[in-house]
């Protein structure tokens, strides 16, 4: 009797990805692309036609994470927040001290501004004051600009509001003072003594 070789089969399971057995194949090579990360063990089964086994081998290993997952990035990323957090608390804190030492010189400036602008046209803030004690120190500066007939443009720029806020400030000063509507309120400041 010819002596026959014994025909074979395989079938696998891959733990931690497969829920069942593969089919059986003659193959033996088998193929898993990207694998997520993990633990897996691949169990193999030989098998003969008839459904005896043969053999049975396992094999683990581990899927390491992308490095973007990784221990070292994950602290990098936390790092880098931090540093974030901090680098935030630090430019803010600059802003605020850039603009506080711009209202102080903003401050010292109308101090001048006022001292020499009350020398010029006789007193004219203390006067105003006494005359209209409701006006506010904005008020009050919005009424030099308007004694100087500046342009509205000119006195948004100079009080850092926009051109809207000096319309307001305008009608604000004209109803505190009793201005009629037919009255210019720049004559009436250019005119005030």
């Amino acid at each position: 009797m010819p002596n026959r070789s014994i025909r074979h089969s395989c079938h696998s399971k891959l733990n931690g990805l497969d829920k069942v057995w593969s089919d059986p194949t003659e193959s033996s090579l088998k193929e898993y692309k990207y694998l997520p990360y993990g633990k897996y063990t691949l169990m193999v089964e030989v098998m003969t036609k008839s459904g005896q086994k043969l053999s049975q081998t396992s094999y683990s290993f581990e899927v390491a994470p992308p490095f973007y997952w990784s221990t070292t990035a994950i602290i990098l990323y936390f790092l880098l927040f931090l540093g974030l957090i901090y680098g935030s608390s630090v430019y803010n804190r600059y802003l605020f001290q850039v603009k506080k030492d711009k209202i102080r010189i903003e401050e010292e400036d109308w101090a001048i501004f006022e001292t020499n602008f009350d020398r010029i046209h006789e007193n004219f803030f203390r006067i105003l004051h006494l005359k209209y004690p409701v006006l506010t120190s904005n008020d009050l500066r919005l009424c030099a600009y308007l004694c100087l007939n500046l342009s509205s443009k000119d006195m948004a720029h100079l009080l850092n509001i926009s051109l809207k806020g000096v319309e307001v400030g305008r009608y604000r000063i004209r109803k505190k003072i009793g201005l009629p509507s037919t009255k210019s309120l720049s004559e009436f400041m250019i005119e005030f003594k």
